[in-house]
């Protein structure tokens, strides 16, 4: 019974004593766990220091770094450098990388695959830029997306600045918090009055970033050095009057040639540092960080020269010792834990209940020092695939000696956070020897723990690992050669395996450093060299080639099956090679759903999701959350759409397809892969109790923290929304800007579609207001939807940029019925799909309408509201001398029909069969001979052409005070013209921001 009492209660708190290591491990500077441990057994604090050490943090700072998408190897080192800072005492210092939307495919990919490794990304909804609205368009986010937890002060720093954290937490904690305002004066020695914050760096009090937020007047007074904006913000709204300048703690970096103090706040460093600025390349930022000894905990080690690995194992290895402890027959936990360290995928050591760990292998990227941005992609891509069963794969990236100063210190630091670069005594170069130096160190550096096969791949290789793990897994341990033969077709005796990525066995890789020869024999393509050592030893004998499961990266533009070992992506596949940039990384790792484990977030909207063969898709909603079988590209969660209204519009044949997000075809695609075992053993109850405690009370205590990092109750409810019945996305009609909530009910319901083209994005800017003025005016007796539409993208530019546009203002179809045309069944399209799209919730009238009208909507609404709900035929007739609506037509600037002609265009056949010739006469024609639209009513002469000075027929004439509708609005000017007639800027109110006559 004791001995049951005993085990109770090491059951009951070691999941605590777990829980407290896997904090320590997930957050190492939360806590000194030395210090902790030397408190044991004490009432109270040893020491006055001990107490405050102990103390709870009574500061809290948001440090934003605005940067941009495409600056991956500046996070990089960024990241490094505030990552190995020691934390600021008392204090909670939060840094985040601040970027406007993307835009370029590539960086929708990898930003995705950043966020799903750090969560560390802000995107904001802007357009990317410096000194155009970026810095307000930040500030005023901020408020909104840590409301629930706010900090007592916001700071925005360049990326080419390093902020001491502690310094500036030290700074900052006896300055006000409220209506403070600190950083670096500027300009130099001038009046205090006219002086600002440098944008190197300054922080304001949460108060004054709410105010930013709350005075929509700072949008007009966007434009300039975004530090002057700031600084000219603040005196006028008589804000930050609590200044605390900086001087000389924060400064920018002294070049070796220039003269001490150029500038006012140029000189030496210093240390009693709060931020260092201009650190605009590698050797600045190497210099720096050296001075303030970021790199000061690595100790030497065999692996490297010069450099090693941290201590930073040491947590798990802790972890590791007290669960063997208590449970010696269970499995291991370091593995795994060892795995998300270093990027090796871990499986478990045998034990009663499940499989072994029956395969061990090395890959070696060999790539050179300067790789940064390339070394911290693939860290990524390797550390978000899924681990392979019962084995354990290394990825290692092996560089020659560091013969720059600034390599030196910033490798030092990717060894120390990441453990994964091996140095190598030797001279950078690809075809004389580098390769022989790598797989002649192997078995020196890993004697004690040989693998079973080592790879060398390049660093433009992207593995899948599992696909190897599996494809290695039945071959012989011992004289192997693997990859692709090489040259294609040629003799078996003569041929090599191609460097995109070739494994050996371990033994063949001891030969190879044992036998000196070898060294005589190093200059040549490596692969080949390889090759030949091989024939000439008479080693590799048992050889495995992976054709069609190996190739290079098809480009768009080439034909398939150029060489023998290039072709499109195969589900497959073990490796790609030729991934020479972004954008074919991009397309490579969202075919393989690279990012499928990527949740959604307030504090950025982007979501990729893998798609349906045959073909990847960009995904695009609203929704702020969605269920895994639903991520989408997501940019704006403050404007959410429902089940009403179509993105995209696919045609009745597309039934079968039930994916209910928008889609853009980007490349083919596979389907999703099946989540794989991770080759852990099938645990006793009693032991999965142990292992889900832990986690579930981590999960508990972060809930409790961090309250408004979940939002479950949007996660359960959030979907991509309903499809119609031809399987389009929909979404509800929504008021454009400004336009409110209706007071009343209104007379009818009018849908204007603005038949336009996709890259008229100028046009659809310039509507948006005309049309969202009118419609917050509050006065319209009616309830009006205006949309623009236009048949399917068809060029790179378009599938990222309109999708923004259908994010940011959801006021777009796209007809995936048509190509692009005016005369060659567009309207067709429009009113067929309008009729489908909206069955559910019909409006009274749909008008079609082109982009360079301007309507008149009180006025339309007036005179439609006059008109029958049936049969009807509005517009203005042609010819231009006729008043008779039944002689012809309605002119196609814009005309009307009721819901029921609409539906009948829909399903009738006499429209079908007649969609190409002028557009207004088609239908003019549709309604004739199908005997429709016998209710006509013609709207001239309040629908016209611009009055051109010399008219060239009837349909122009001069403005007049009733007008409807005035056409043939082709250039600015025209559109100023009309629009200064009718007083449209009426509203618009006097401010010494600008001077308008």
């Amino acid at each position: 019974m004791m001995a049951m009492k005993k085990s109770f209660s090491l059951l009951f708190f070691l999941p605590f004593l777990l829980l407290a290591i896997i904090y320590f491990v997930i957050f190492p500077n939360e806590f000194r766990l030395q210090s902790s441990l030397a408190a044991c057994g004490d009432s109270a604090p040893a020491t006055a220091a001990d107490a405050v050490a102990k103390a709870a943090p009574d500061i809290r700072v948001l440090l934003g770094v605005l940067t941009r998408a495409d600056k991956y190897e500046r996070r990089a080192l960024v990241r490094l450098a505030y990552a190995l800072q020691p934390a600021p005492a008392r204090a909670v210092v939060h840094v985040r990388f601040v970027v406007c939307n993307l835009t370029a495919e590539e960086d929708a990919a990898l930003v995705g695959l950043e966020i799903a490794a750090y969560g560390d990304i802000i995107v904001l909804d802007c357009t990317e830029n410096m000194d155009n609205g970026k810095t307000y368009t930040y500030f005023s986010a901020v408020p909104r997306l840590f409301a629930g937890e706010p900090y007592d002060y916001v700071g925005k720093t360049d990326d080419d600045t390093y902020y001491r954290l502690g310094a500036l937490a030290d700074a900052l904690r006896d300055k006000p918090r409220r209506d403070a305002y600190y950083g670096f004066l500027t300009p130099c020695h001038a009046d205090p009055r006219t002086q600002y914050m440098s944008g190197m760096g300054y922080v304001v009090s949460w108060d004054v970033a709410a105010w930013v937020a709350a005075t929509p007047e700072l949008q007009n007074d966007l434009k300039g050095p975004e530090d002057k904006l700031f600084g000219r913000w603040l005196r006028w709204g008589g804000r930050g009057r609590n200044v605390f300048g900086a001087e000389p703690r924060m400064y920018d970096y002294l070049d070796g040639g220039m003269r001490h103090g150029p500038t006012c706040f140029r000189h030496l460093l210093q240390a009693d540092t709060v931020a260092v600025h201009k650190l605009k390349d590698n050797l600045k930022w190497a210099r720096t960080l050296n001075f303030f000894n970021a790199t000061e905990g690595h100790k030497a080690s065999p692996l490297f020269h010069r450099l090693s690995f941290s201590l930073f194992l040491l947590p798990f290895l802790l972890l590791a010792f007290v669960y063997s402890l208590f449970f010696p027959g269970d499995f291991s936990i370091l593995p795994s834990l060892a795995a998300r360290c270093s990027n090796s995928v871990a499986a478990t050591p045998a034990n009663a209940t499940g499989p072994a760990v029956d395969l061990r292998v090395l890959l070696g990227v060999v790539t050179r020092a300067e790789m940064y941005e390339r070394r911290a992609l693939l860290r990524l891509a390797y550390a978000l695939q899924p681990a392979p069963a019962r084995a354990v794969v290394d990825v290692r990236f092996f560089v020659c000696s560091l013969a720059r100063e600034e390599d030196a210190v910033l490798v030092s630091l990717e060894i120390i956070a990441h453990g994964d670069v091996v140095v190598l005594n030797c001279t950078e170069n690809m075809d004389d020897g580098k390769t022989h130096s790598y797989f002649s160190s192997l078995p020196a550096l890993f004697a004690d723990a040989p693998y079973d096969y080592v790879g060398k791949i390049d660093d433009d290789s992207y593995y899948r690992l599992a696909s190897l793990a599996d494809t290695l897994r039945d071959k012989p341990r011992r004289d192997l050669y693997h990859g692709f033969p090489a040259p294609c077709h040629a003799d078996p005796r003569s041929q090599f395996m191609s460097g995109m990525g070739y494994i050996v066995s371990w033994d063949v890789a001891a030969w190879v450093a044992a036998t000196e020869a070898l060294r005589g024999d190093v200059k040549g393509p490596e692969d080949e060299v390889f090759g030949r050592w091989l024939r000439r030893g008479g080693k590799g004998r048992n050889r495995y080639g992976e054709e069609t499961r190996m190739y290079d990266y098809l480009d768009g533009g080439m034909r398939e099956g150029v060489n023998c070992f290039r072709h499109a992506l195969v589900a497959d596949t073990v490796v790609v090679h030729k991934l020479k940039d972004r954008l074919k990384w991009a397309r490579t790792l969202k075919f393989f759903n690279a990012t499928q484990g990527l949740k959604p977030s307030k504090l950025y909207h982007l979501h990729l999701k893998p798609a349906k063969a045959p073909a990847i898709r960009l995904r695009l909603s609203i929704i702020s959350l969605a269920p895994p079988n639903c991520t989408h590209l997501q940019f704006n969660s403050q404007q959410s759409l429902d089940h009403k209204e179509s993105f995209l519009n696919r045609s009745s044949n597309d039934d079968e397809d039930d994916d209910d997000c928008v889609e853009l075809e980007l490349l083919p695609a596979m389907p999703p892969a099946k989540s794989s075992k991770h080759g852990f053993p099938k645990l006793s109850a009693s032991s999965k109790a142990l292992v889900l405690l832990p986690l579930l009370l981590l999960g508990f205590i972060y809930l409790f923290v961090y309250p408004k990092e979940f939002e479950l109750q949007a996660l359960m409810m959030s979907s991509c929304g309903p499809t119609t019945a031809a399987g389009a996305y929909t979404a509800a009609p929504r008021r454009l800007a400004g336009e409110p909530p209706a007071s009343r009910k209104p007379d009818f319901r009018l849908l204007i579609g603005v038949l336009t083209r996709a890259d008229n994005y100028e046009r659809r800017h310039l509507l948006r207001m005309v049309y969202g003025l009118q419609l917050a005016a509050g006065d319209l007796t009616a309830h009006v939807d205006v949309r623009f539409v236009f048949c399917r993208l068809y060029k790179d530019d378009q599938r990222v940029l309109v999708p923004l546009e259908i994010l940011r203002h959801g006021d777009i179809i796209v007809l995936d019925e048509c190509e692009e045309n005016l005369n060659g069944g567009k309207t067709y399209a429009f009113f067929s799909a309008a009729a489908r799209l909206y069955a559910d919730d019909p409006y009274d009238y749909v008008m079609k309408a082109d982009d360079d009208i301007f309507l008149r909507l009180p006025r339309l609404l007036a005179s439609l509201g006059a008109m029958p709900r049936e049969d009807a035929y509005y517009g203005a007739t042609i010819p231009c001398g006729s008043m008779d609506p039944f002689r012809e037509y309605m002119s196609g600037m814009a005309y009307a029909l009721s819901w029921d002609v609409v539906e009948w265009v829909a399903t009738s056949d006499v429209p079908r069969n007649r969609t190409v010739g002028p557009e207004d006469r088609m239908t003019g024609q549709w309604l004739r001979l199908g005997g429709r639209g016998k209710n006509r009513f013609n709207a001239k002469p309040a629908m016209y052409d611009y009055p051109l000075p010399a008219p060239v027929d009837k349909c122009s004439h001069e403005f007049i005070p009733d007008t409807i509708a005035v056409h043939r609005l082709k250039d600015n000017p025209r559109w100023a013209e009309t629009l200064k007639y009718f007083n449209f800027t009426k509203g618009l109110e006097p401010s010494k921001f600008y001077k308008i006559n």
